[in-house]
């Protein structure tokens, strides 16, 4: 973990509620705060444990289709804030998170990079 890295992509302020896997301990509910293509900003009620793998579920808003990947933590602070990095995401997902992300841009302009 250590110092947080530098984003690469825009993010999005979002409200999606979402199912976060932590070493194999599923349904930890969560909440995603703010996504990019490459991870997400979310936040957890319950103190995590140390993780070797994290696995993040959520649908997009007025998206049906629930949408599952693999990812790294990337930092996290006593709050309940969790800062993942998505991991190698399927070609699917990549489309479907960029192209949502990139209705939302000019719909709202509330893409931000921070």
């Amino acid at each position: 973990m250590g110092r947080r890295r530098q984003r690469a992509s825009s993010r999005v302020k979002v409200d999606i509620m979402a199912s976060l896997t932590a070493n194999g301990i599923e349904d930890i509910p969560a909440k995603i705060l703010d996504i990019s293509t490459g991870g997400a900003a979310v936040f957890i009620q319950r103190p995590l444990p140390i993780v070797t793998f994290l696995k993040l579920s959520f649908a997009l808003p007025k998206q049906k289709c629930p949408i599952t990947t693999a990812c790294e933590l990337a930092w996290k602070d006593v709050r309940g804030n969790l800062g993942i990095q998505f991991l190698n995401p399927d070609l699917d997902f990549a489309l479907s998170l960029s192209r949502w992300m990139k209705a939302q841009s000019v719909a709202s302009g509330t893409v931000r990079n921070s």
